[in-house]
């Protein structure tokens, strides 16, 4: 089964040659003057391919949502095929780094989180609390 590796939230990233660049990272709580709120944060992952994958369709779904009650703010449904590449050593895992802005559009203050799930099966979940810096009338 796959695994990740690392995962992150941050304000933005890229990656260039198998390196990623992260600014802002550590990204667990958001604050505003007042709700709604419309921000974007950056995920960052690297998926650790299990070798019977490889080759074979793979489901990853994203998603944002509220601890409490399971409101969603964000899904993302995608579908890879992970294989080594032809020059790659034969020993080392193979793996794949997945950076995805998330656009958010936070209606109240409160716990969320973000799963990372390959195939139904979540393999990350990191906490976003977010709150307001004034009071709400």
């Amino acid at each position: 089964m796959a695994s990740v590796e690392f995962s992150i939230l941050c304000s933005s990233a890229l990656e260039h040659g198998g390196l990623v660049s992260i600014l802002g990272g550590g990204l667990d709580r958001v604050s505003g003057p007042q709700l709604p709120m419309q921000l974007v944060v950056t995920l960052v992952t690297r998926i650790i391919w299990d070798e019977r994958e490889l080759g074979h369709p793979q489901i990853l779904r994203l998603l944002v949502e509220h601890a409490e009650d399971g409101e969603q703010l964000a899904r993302i449904d995608a579908s890879a095929v992970p294989g080594r590449a032809v020059d790659a050593p034969t020993d080392l895992p193979v793996g794949n780094v997945l950076i995805q802005p998330l656009p958010l559009d936070i209606r109240r203050a409160g716990r969320y989180r973000v799963v990372v799930a390959i195939n139904g099966e979540p393999l990350a979940v990191l906490p976003l609390i977010a709150e307001t810096t004034l009071p709400q009338l």
